[in-house]
């Protein structure tokens, strides 16, 4: 986690907190703790620990794919190693959802976008 990642985070942490209080299920993540880790001649390290978002509010669905979207193409793949193919567990990125696009142009995805205003 970056400094203005954590910067960030803690300017909205009220409002996640109210958000999530009230809304049990979200799909935003459950941010258990973010904690500064600091060593002797060594830059201080922020880490942020989270719980698995791979849920939906209704046990009996699942969700299909799912998608770490940044808004960017840099990076923004995640391969199967060797001939195996992704697991349905996998994370998928921003050229994953672009090529799902390109190779059935017939099934529109259905992405659920969560906006919060902090």
């Amino acid at each position: 986690m970056t400094d203005s990642d954590y910067d960030a985070f803690n300017k909205m942490f009220q409002k996640y907190v109210e958000h999530v209080s009230k809304q049990p299920d979200s799909l935003l993540a459950r941010i258990y703790g973010i904690y500064t880790i600091r060593m002797k001649d060594r830059d201080p390290i922020n880490l942020i620990v989270m719980g698995n978002t791979k849920r939906t509010a209704d046990d009996s669905k699942s969700l299909l794919y799912l998608y770490d979207l940044k808004g960017s193409t840099v990076n923004r793949l995640t391969k199967a190693k060797g001939n195996k193919e992704l697991k349905n567990t996998a994370c998928l990125k921003d050229l994953n959802l672009r090529n799902y696009k390109e190779t059935k142009p017939h099934v529109i995805p259905i992405l659920i976008i969560l906006f919060i205003s902090f």
